[in-house]
């Protein structure tokens, strides 16, 4: 895969990483909101109680 970076949330809530290309500094969005909601989704979906009522259907 590609070269490991840092990211972080910004003030708006989505996921960027923030690099220097020998002239300015910059920040690229890894994940946008809509991104972000939906892994919150995916994770509540599949960890703790809710995981084990999506087993049982």
């Amino acid at each position: 895969m590609g070269e490991q970076k840092n990211v972080y949330f910004n003030q708006h809530g989505e996921v960027v990483s923030r690099g220097y290309d020998g002239r300015n500094h910059y920040e690229q969005i890894v994940f946008n909101l809509r991104q972000v909601e939906a892994i919150k989704l995916i994770i509540e979906k599949y960890s703790g109680k809710g995981h084990d009522q999506s087993q049982s259907n």
